[in-house]
């Protein structure tokens, strides 16, 4: 089922056994993907504006430990952005076509994206692209210590 929250008040937006599952939210609207592929862009009440059929590709799914997984797609105007195994392409929210495609490197996750400017991460590198220009900022941060799940403890107090 999908849901409209909006303070303290719900309200059912769509219920069916294909209501899809929600990739994207921006701008008043909702990007939702189902189990064939298919990808609808509805509005903030749920309403139909496309449905886009895009080429089908192995999703990222490899995250590390104790990393919150970033969308592989995200809403920045007339674009939906994907991003896939090592693509991340730009398609128009109206017709599904492909408005730009690029490679990015191995373990790029999806940050945000807006006016024509989208940040992505590798590592701790941040990549800024922007009217067909990538820039690069390393930040040198330091990878977080593996955690050995024998060595941890819970413990309460009453």
């Amino acid at each position: 089922m999908l849901w409209r929250i909006e303070g303290f008040d719900s309200i059912a937006l769509r219920s069916s056994p294909d209501t899809g599952e929600v990739v994207a939210a921006g701008e008043g609207r909702l990007a939702v993907e189902f189990p064939n592929g298919h990808i609808a862009i509805l509005s903030a009440n749920g309403t139909l504006l496309h449905l886009l059929s895009l080429p089908r590709r192995r999703a990222v799914f490899a995250v590390p430990f104790g990393v919150d997984p970033k969308p592989q797609f995200l809403l920045a105007g007339r674009d939906l952005l994907r991003l896939d195994d090592r693509t991340l392409a730009a398609y128009d929210t109206a017709t599904g076509k492909v408005r730009w495609e690029r490679r990015v490197p191995p373990g790029a996750q999806l940050e945000s994206a807006d006016g024509g400017h989208v940040v992505y991460t590798v590592g701790s590198s941040i990549h800024l692209l922007a009217h067909g220009r990538e820039r690069v900022v390393h930040t040198h941060a330091l990878r977080l210590p593996r955690l050995r799940t024998t060595s941890i403890a819970w413990c309460t107090r009453r």
